[in-house]
């Protein structure tokens, strides 16, 4: 007899049994599936390859070592998973270097069908972990944990804080659903805890950012899953594009084909997300291409729909056209495909000046990758895929392992799974040099609080770096703006002293998608006066000593007002009023009020080309406003709302009702 074929981590489970894929749906018979089953009641497919059984080597040696902290003996070598091309010798070597040290506690929280194929076969693999807890919710999924791995009672918890308190771990792996991402890592982060969590990160930017913030507080790692990384062919490939031995890459095509019926049992729960195909599978292939080309897209265009016909709640196939930096990326993805399956990691090809790499696979192994080499006119030559010892899952835990002891930040941490927002804050920096005035408020110049407001609101979410006029190319060379996503300007007192050629070169970066604030008196600089395509004049005071201005929020839900008082109120400014030759707002923001009785448009967005502008008129030199915590809030609202990061604004404000004159006073 044939022994039943094993799952593999990146296929869907098994558990509403084979059910056949329909080429020509029109016809009645079909071929058995070759998408391994659909899920239920655990994680869609994660897709996590791992080596085929005959590429498994146990390397148990006789030699074993007392860890007397613990009192118990400890393998000096693991059982351990190989790629089927490592030679014994390597694999002995490395399981030696990796396994001889205390193992890390870890609790395991998150048990359906995905969560135990952790639990069954990848951590049992990993001697350099200890697992001391298993955690659900549903009684159910621990009755079937009970039943296939037999755990000693007093690990099996139905809360995570009472396995933290009576297990003492020093790390969790999070394979819960998506719902139970941020829960669950919030509490093992607030615990102390390191944090595994499965991808994708979290439901929302804002909840990843809350998770990543908790973790810098705490130093602690927190990484999420990206198993697809731990492959050779990845590797290789991004070894090639960065050789650049076929000239430039310019072009990279992905197509993803599964055919995802419901099966007998009724439909998986990837059937019932809102997202199955972008959030629980493509994100694969999106991380893959971050780490291939060693940037960040620039710009996506994307279209998902579902016909009506399919099994699924939300878009279930897709089409996407990605802009990295030099590189555009056509991607197609399906689950509801007619055409032939494609391996999970997808069929990839990657145009270069001379060349073409074509990466595919004989079966759903990705241990099985080829990736052929065909340059332009000669003969075509497969790679040299390089053996890892540990791929998927096995490699993921390890790198996991592996970043706790050093204290390193991992590649798939959570702040870059995140992504980081960066900033360039251009000041001229005239000012605070040449008047004592101004370097007495400003001492470190006008930059210094708008950078600390930033980083306040915005917290790892942005990195900042300042820039200022009296720099080479003023700060703002063809590397640094391509470097930037968002650029903050503030000039006054040299408008004529920037160059045209660093004008030129920011104006394409804002067509080309970089995002741009404005301030205050920025609204005569070449810079805008550009963008804007009028005079930008205005009517001004400013007379010793300033007058208040009360910045009224007229958009509430928008982006840029979320958090912000109604209404601001600055006790000293410079007036500026009507008319501001400006072109009609795309949004208008705020209007500013003054007690000479002049009225501004002080919050102004546009678009202008892929980039998005904002311009905020509050901030004369004389005066601390930047100081002023609202309008570092309102700055840092604008920097993400240019930089397409702003969170949804749904926070309360008030809108109506009769009020006492002065009542904001």
């Amino acid at each position: 007899m044939r022994r039943p074929r094993r799952r593999r981590l990146h296929e869907p489970a098994l558990e509403h049994g084979p059910r056949p894929v329909l080429r020509d749906r029109r016809r009645g018979d079909a071929p058995p599936s070759q998408d391994g089953g659909e899920r239920k009641g655990g994680r869609g497919p994660d897709h996590a390859s791992r080596a085929p059984d005959r590429a498994r080597v146990d390397l148990v040696r006789e030699s074993t070592r007392l860890d007397s902290s613990r009192k118990r003996f400890v393998n000096a070598h693991e059982t351990y998973r190989r790629d089927s091309r490592c030679k014994p010798d390597e694999i002995i070597e490395r399981s030696r270097i990796i396994s001889a040290v205390t193992p890390l506690r870890i609790a395991q929280v998150g048990l359906g069908a995905h969560g135990r194929n952790w639990a069954k076969r990848v951590l049992p693999d990993i001697g350099e972990v200890e697992l001391v807890a298993y955690v659900d919710s549903d009684p159910r999924s621990l009755d079937i944990l009970r039943e296939e791995l037999k755990p000693r009672p007093e690990m099996v918890f139905e809360s995570l804080k009472e396995a933290i308190a009576a297990t003492h771990p020093q790390a969790v792996l999070n394979t819960t659903a998506l719902p139970g991402h941020v829960p669950a890592t919030r509490t093992a982060l607030e615990a102390g805890l390191h944090v595994l969590v499965e991808k994708p990160f979290a439901p929302s930017i804002g909840a990843a950012q809350e998770l990543v913030d908790i973790a810098a507080r705490g130093a602690l790692v927190l990484m999420v899953s990206q198993n697809y990384r731990h492959f050779p062919a990845p590797r290789a490939i991004a070894s090639l594009v960065r050789d650049a031995s076929l000239g430039k890459l310019h072009q990279v095509s992905i197509d993803f084909r599964r055919y995802s019926t419901i099966g007998p049992n009724g439909r998986g729960r990837h059937h019932l997300e809102d997202q199955p195909l972008l959030v629980d599978m493509s994100i694969h292939h999106f991380d893959l291409l971050r780490m291939i080309l060693g940037s960040e897209p620039e710009r996506i265009y994307c279209e998902a729909w579902n016909p009506k016909w399919t099994g699924f709640n939300g878009p279930s196939t897709t089409v996407a056209s990605i802009a990295f930096p030099g590189v555009v990326v056509s991607y197609r993805g399906s689950w509801i495909s007619a055409g032939p399956v494609t391996p999970w990691g997808g069929q990839w090809s990657l145009e270069f000046e001379h060349g073409e790499i074509f990466w595919t696979n004989r079966d759903d192994d990705m241990t099985h990758d080829k990736v052929v080499i065909r340059p332009r006119g000669g003969k075509p030559r497969s790679a040299n895929l390089r053996p890892m010892a540990r791929t998927g899952p096995w490699g993921t835990i390890t790198e996991f392992v592996d970043a706790v002891r050093s204290g390193r930040e991992p590649a798939t941490s959570g702040r870059h799974n995140l992504g980081t927002l960066r900033v360039t804050v251009w000041n001229e920096n005239v000012h605070e040099r040449r008047d004592p005035s101004v370097k007495r408020i400003y001492p470190d110049g006008m930059h210094a609080p708008i950078v600390e407001g930033l980083r306040r609101e915005l917290g790892g979410g942005v990195s900042a770096r300042v820039a200022t006029l009296e720099q080479p190319e003023h700060g703002l060379s063809e590397e640094a703006l391509a470097e930037t996503d968002v650029l903050t300007w503030w000039g006054h007192a040299a408008h004529d002293q920037v160059d045209d050629e660093v004008v030129q070169r920011v104006h394409a970066r804002v067509l080309d998608g970089m995002g741009i604030v404005v301030l205050h008196s920025g609204h005569y600089s070449k810079i805008f006066k550009r963008l804007m395509g009028t005079t930008c004049a205005l009517r001004w005071r400013s007379d010793p000593g300033g007058e208040r201005e009360v910045i009224w929020t007229v958009n509430p839900a928008h982006p840029i007002a979320a958090g912000i008082p109604q209404p601001i109120v600055v006790p000293h400014q410079e007036m500026y009023g009507e008319f501001f030759d400006i072109p009609p707002p795309g949004e208008l923001i705020f209007i500013s009020s003054y007690e000479g009785g002049e009225v501004f448009r002080s919050g102004c967005c546009y678009q202008r080309g892929a980039g998005r502008v904002f311009y905020f008129g509050s901030g004369d030199q004389e005066f601390p406003v930047y100081h002023q915590t609202d309008i570092q809030r309102v700055i840092a609202n604008a920097v993400a709302w240019c930089g397409w990061t702003a969170k949804v604004n749904d926070l309360p404000s008030a809108r109506q009702g009769k009020s006492q004159r002065n009542w904001y006073m």
